[in-house]
């Protein structure tokens, strides 16, 4: 996953490094209009366009997931690893494995309703 997303992981260590914006962050860090962002102490940004989902309880099958809305058009949010895609300003109850932990990237859709989970 690391190697996958060095060129992402360097952008972004270049923001960080000229106006001091943190790689990883809170969501209402990026999504400061959803009041949820502010509620939410176990998700995380990883850069402006992953949302991380920690699994934090052994032997865990699934957990609740929030996805905040993303206010450019034609942008939705896709699980990473199963490459499902939701839209943001719900919750979910999204499965895991040790191995697809709950990592979300924003992705571009031009006909969100065919795609959407």
């Amino acid at each position: 996953l690391r190697e996958s997303l060095r060129d992402y992981i360097e952008y972004h260590l270049n923001i960080s490094n000229q106006n001091g914006t943190p790689i990883l962050r809170p969501m209402f860090y990026d999504f400061n209009n959803d009041i949820e962002c502010y509620k939410s102490e176990d998700q995380y940004m990883f850069g402006s366009d992953y949302l991380v989902a920690p699994v934090y309880t052994y032997r865990a099958t699934s957990r609740s997931v929030y996805l905040p809305v993303i206010d450019k058009q034609n942008l939705i949010w896709q699980h990473y690893y199963t490459k499902q895609v939701y839209k943001g300003g719900q919750r979910y109850n999204i499965s895991t494995t040790i191995n697809d932990f709950p990592l979300f990237v924003k992705i571009t859709s031009n006909d969100i309703d065919t795609l959407v989970h």
